[in-house]
């Protein structure tokens, strides 16, 4: 009976040896996670700092006016497929959200943002974002020893006999060569999309210096907003220049009629020439009603974007943040010391109970 009154006590005893062992060791505690911390602090100092700059901005749809006009665009729509031209298909819709994310990772769109010439450090001299990775950035010695190592030792694994010939081969298809796929890799992490309620698109860019930052924030948010305008105005587009060309022609037509007409003698009627003359008058001022209404679509068709948020400059860093990753070493120092601490004990207990 009283051994049983005296189970409940074993864990407090166990707990209270266990704090004893621990105090006992203290100082491998501190050392440990001292060494954990400076660790940290030291690899957050190596790491190149980041800045951060965003925009956010958004497609105008639903305005009264643009409503009222596409119901008069259906209407002209109906009467102008009597005169066989298609304006149906030409309301505006809204745009997927992964539609803005296939844009952002398409390789012309990012071959583009390669060549946005950006200004760095404390210099006039603007250089292209291409420029600043595979020239500037690889004579820095810091990074070309740490964060350059990796993919320097992946680019020699990867590389294989006559890769370098077949870069040079012009294709009809866009390609991206080792360096520029280098860079399309970093900026998969330094450019990001995000889209806000379905309705705001939030865009970020991220740079080793701040107004190069928003520089490339700002060329971000133009470049995508005129891919989103081609996409919308496609078909209008095309409808437009198809009825463009058969206006000029049908023009050129009327005048050169017109030329003929009006050098006939004085008195003199050609019922064929005016016949033809009133023909081509007729298709003329059609085909010149039917570019105005291809005009009027295309309008409706183009997309307004409201910049919500512009972009500025940051003031503050982004990366890294030597508390934090200083923190978290501590924690696993202190973690790793209570695993030596414990893991001793536990082992000579075991050891003892074994040899018993």
């Amino acid at each position: 009976m009283a051994e049983q009154l005296k189970s409940p006590a074993e864990p407090e005893v166990d707990f209270v040896n266990l704090a004893k062992t621990i105090w006992a060791r203290r100082m491998l505690v501190v050392k440990l996670t001292g060494i954990a911390a400076i660790t940290g602090f030291i690899l957050s100092i190596l790491e190149p700092v980041r800045y951060t700059a965003s925009t956010t901005l958004v497609q105008e749809i639903t305005d009264p006016k643009i409503t009222l006009n596409e119901a008069r665009l259906s209407a002209i729509s109906a009467l102008a497929s009597v005169a066989g031209v298609d304006l149906n298909g030409l309301t505006k819709a809204k745009m997927s959200p992964q539609t803005y994310s296939h844009i952002l990772t398409s390789v012309p769109f990012r071959k583009e943002l390669m060549n946005t010439k950006l200004n760095f450090g404390r210099t006039d001299t603007a250089i292209t974002l291409y420029d600043y990775y595979t020239k500037r950035a690889k004579d820095h010695p810091l990074i070309s020893f740490t964060i350059g190592l990796p993919s320097r030792i992946i680019n020699a694994l990867k590389r294989e006999p006559g890769s370098e010939n077949s870069q040079t081969i012009p294709h009809d298809i866009p390609q991206l060569t080792r360096e520029e796929m280098n860079l399309n890799e970093i900026l998969d992490k330094q450019v990001t999309l995000q889209i806000l309620d379905d309705e705001y698109i939030l865009i970020r860019c991220t740079l080793p210096e701040a107004y190069a930052a928003a520089q490339l924030t700002r060329r971000t948010g133009e470049l995508l907003q005129h891919y989103l305008t081609e996409i919308q105005t496609e078909k209008a587009r095309a409808n437009l220049q198809f009825i463009q060309e058969r206006n000029d022609e049908a023009k050129n037509n009327f005048l050169k009629i017109q030329e003929e007409l009006a050098a006939l003698p004085a008195g003199k009627e050609d019922l064929r020439l005016s016949a033809a003359y009133r023909l081509a008058e007729n298709i003329y001022s059609e085909l010149t009603r039917k570019l105005e209404l291809s005009k009027i679509a295309l309008r409706e068709q183009t997309p307004v974007f409201k910049i919500i948020d512009p972009v500025t400059v940051p003031t503050g860093k982004s990366s890294p943040n030597r508390t934090k990753i200083a923190a978290i070493f501590s924690f696993f120092g202190f973690v790793l010391a209570m695993i030596l601490i414990l893991g001793k004990g536990f082992f000579e207990a075991t050891k003892e109970k074994w040899n018993k």
